[in-house]
């Protein structure tokens, strides 16, 4: 699962608009939306202002992601993972 998509489903799990969270990290509406469509590539900055909001830790996520991209034979494809936050 890509890092756009893990940032859109816990943005709409925590009720939060594209508006919403760029005003929160006072990151461009634009950029979040291409962040989530994974149109452009998240800044280590962004990832760490967009995790605070949503009360994750998105780069440990990002670093799962690559480590897995590495282990994984290409062709391959892994499960796709069910995101849940807790309350």
């Amino acid at each position: 699962m890509d890092i756009g998509i893990v940032i859109k489903e816990i943005r709409k799990q925590k009720g939060l608009t594209q508006l919403e969270l760029s005003e929160k990290t006072k990151i461009s509406e634009r950029t979040i939306q291409r962040i989530e469509k994974d149109t452009v590539e998240p800044s280590l900055y962004s990832l760490k202002q967009i995790g605070e909001i949503l009360e994750v830790d998105l780069l440990k996520i990002k670093n799962k992601k690559k480590r897995e991209e590495k282990s994984t034979p290409s062709g391959c494809k892994l499960p796709s993972m069910a995101i849940t936050i807790p309350e």
